[in-house]
């Protein structure tokens, strides 16, 4: 689908250019995109094309999800479950390839520190 391109300038817009492209056509005219993009995904990664596609998926998303009519908004709800899986796997391979952790997930969350995990709220002011 996509062609890696060195210029960070012509691969947004190449992103944007599909990601306004699947707004009009997916999912009559294109409904297999996401598997697209997650295929060039797989494919690329740990070079430096899997950005291009993450920034394509991410368009995307931004993109199909800013539709309005209701059934527009259901089928990016079946795709957004959809995709979770995949790119959950995906993200947490390059996390553990970050840290220098080999082999599966150490349960730690998702810092890797293994200590509390605290929700980040605005703190509100007492009088």
């Amino acid at each position: 689908m996509l062609l890696p391109d060195e210029d960070p300038v012509v691969a947004e817009h190449v992103a944007l250019a599909a990601a306004k492209a699947a707004r009009f056509d997916f999912p009559r005219e294109w409904p297999d995109v996401f598997e697209r993009v997650l295929g060039g995904l797989q494919a690329a990664a740990g070079s430096p094309a899997e950005a291009q596609y993450l920034l394509c998926l991410n368009h995307l998303l931004k993109e199909l999800a800013s539709k309005r009519l209701a059934s527009d908004k259901q089928q990016f709800r079946a795709v957004a479950g959809g995709l979770l899986q995949p790119v959950l796997g995906m993200w947490k391979h390059a996390h553990e390839a970050a840290c220098g952790r080999g082999g599966g997930a150490t349960g730690a969350g998702v810092g890797g520190g293994g200590g509390p995990v605290r929700e980040n709220r605005p703190t509100r002011a007492t009088d």
